[in-house]
């Protein structure tokens, strides 16, 4: 199984697909090293947001938000995003506490000031060109299997982890990596 993060659209398309969402926000901090592990992205099949729906904390995060919707929605000229779909793929730079992201001018970053919450900041991201549809929570899950990813989606993730085979790919993804 790999570790996923399930995420509500359009987020999880401006993760993977364009890469302009470089952070996803927290309550809990996944993992304690820089260089954290990937994650699989699955676009969540709750509501989507729409500008001014997001409910960030942030002024400057809502901002961000509404602003890159707007931008998607006129660039897709009102093409529909998959719901409850494996998308693609995150390579984690590291998580680091909110008030921390602020600091450094993360436009993403989102979290309520003397709340313990985190930002999880990306280095890369992979869309998969065979999407499958998956149901998973919203959140943080271990349950995508590997053998659902098509041949070439694997390909793809083992070259850009460096693993070898499967196993190796499977043990990149894994929960216990992310200690």
């Amino acid at each position: 199984m790999l570790a996923a993060l399930s995420v509500k659209q359009p987020s999880a398309y401006l993760i993977v697909t364009r890469a302009a969402k470089t952070v996803e926000n927290r309550k809990t901090r996944l993992w304690n090293s820089d260089n954290g592990p990937p994650w699989v992205i699955i676009a969540s099949s709750k509501v989507p947001m729409t500008p001014g729906t997001a409910g960030a904390h942030s002024p400057s995060a809502q901002t961000s938000i509404d602003q890159a919707m707007r931008d998607m929605h006129n660039e897709c000229d009102g093409e529909q995003f998959l719901h409850g779909f494996v998308i693609g793929a995150v390579e984690m730079r590291d998580v680091i506490p909110y008030e921390e992201a602020l600091q450094q001018g993360e436009a993403w970053a989102d979290g309520v000031p003397g709340v313990s919450s985190y930002c999880m900041r990306f280095r890369r991201s992979i869309a998969f060109a065979h999407p499958f549809p998956h149901s998973g929570r919203l959140g943080i899950t271990e349950s995508v299997p590997l053998d659902r990813l098509h041949l070439d989606d694997r390909a793809t993730l083992r070259e850009a982890t460096g693993a070898a085979d499967d196993a190796a790919l499977v043990a990149c993804f894994s929960r216990s990596s992310r200690a």
